[in-house]
């Protein structure tokens, strides 16, 4: 793990945060400052990989280094004893995984909980991408609906669904074609909701809110085959990609963390942006 920026990086770095701060809070997002550490029973939920994990044992408890900065946010807002709605946020920091080295990555987030219909999906990839244009005026985001995914994949038997996702995240044609999957990769978005029309799966909503980011003048895809290693999300996610970075440099989505942990029927969706990533390339 290296964690230095060089001069000009770290000058941008700084920039851009100055520029984030404002337009954020010129929309109604609050600053909040998170922990670096967190319980690991509250970070083991966001993967299930429990080696990725960087833990810290004390006499009492099991700490981590955060990995995953939602599951924090989700924690403070279960925590108010009253809450006026909707609340929006942000914050920014490091977190940190293990593969066969520790890996940091400096993020800003920002949280917009307790929105109707599907007003928070739209202001939050609407914003990523203003605050993306920052880099980049050459930014596309893919989007798709979990609900999609889920029904798609429980019509194969269980014994099947491994091979299936690891063929789905690395894009394999031969494979997916073995389970007429194959179509699932089109990029031709009336072509992709004539066959989950034909199949019975219902995509109105993913049709309705790609018709209304198009509207926005948003560049626009659709990946109805992207899988989020974060296990959490539930509804409609999207990825930022620019052509100048061949990797993903913003993410997020729906989640239902406030519903199923702290049994608060409450709609929240959130997004990061990958400074680390992003800067290390300039």
């Amino acid at each position: 793990m290296n964690g230095f920026l060089d001069l000009k990086a770290s000058k941008v770095f700084k920039q851009f945060i100055v520029f984030a701060e404002k337009m954020l809070s010129e929309k109604g997002y609050s600053f909040i400052k998170l922990p670096v550490f967190d319980s690991f029973y509250n970070q083991m939920r966001t993967t299930t990989n429990y080696n990725e994990l960087i833990t810290i044992r004390s006499s009492k408890e099991v700490f981590v280094l955060r990995k995953d900065m939602t599951y924090q946010v989700a924690s403070y807002i279960a925590s108010l004893k009253e809450r006026t709605l909707p609340i929006r946020i942000y914050y920014e920091g490091e977190v940190f995984s293990w593969e066969s080295e520790i890996k940091s990555d400096y993020q800003l987030g920002l949280e917009y909980i307790g929105y109707d219909k599907d007003d928070g999906i739209f202001e939050v990839i609407d914003i990523v991408y203003k605050l993306l244009a920052f880099f980049n005026n050459d930014v596309f985001v893919y989007i798709n609906d979990e609900a999609i995914l889920k029904e798609l994949m429980s019509k194969f038997d269980d014994r099947y669904k491994e091979d299936i996702k690891y063929s789905l995240m690395t894009k394999n044609l031969n494979t997916l074609s073995k389970y007429d999957l194959d179509w699932i990769l089109l990029e031709d978005e009336n072509l992709l909701f004539e066959k989950l029309d034909a199949l019975g799966v219902d995509s109105t909503r993913l049709h309705n809110v790609y018709g209304v980011l198009k509207n926005k003048s948003l560049n626009v895809k659709l990946d109805i085959s992207e899988l989020k290693s974060i296990p959490y999300y539930d509804g409609i996610t999207f990825s930022f990609y620019s052509s100048s970075h061949p990797f993903v440099i913003a993410s997020g989505g729906e989640y239902q963390i406030l519903k199923n942990v702290y049994d608060l029927d409450i709609k929240a969706c959130g997004g990061a942006i990958y400074l680390s990533s992003i800067l290390e390339k300039l």
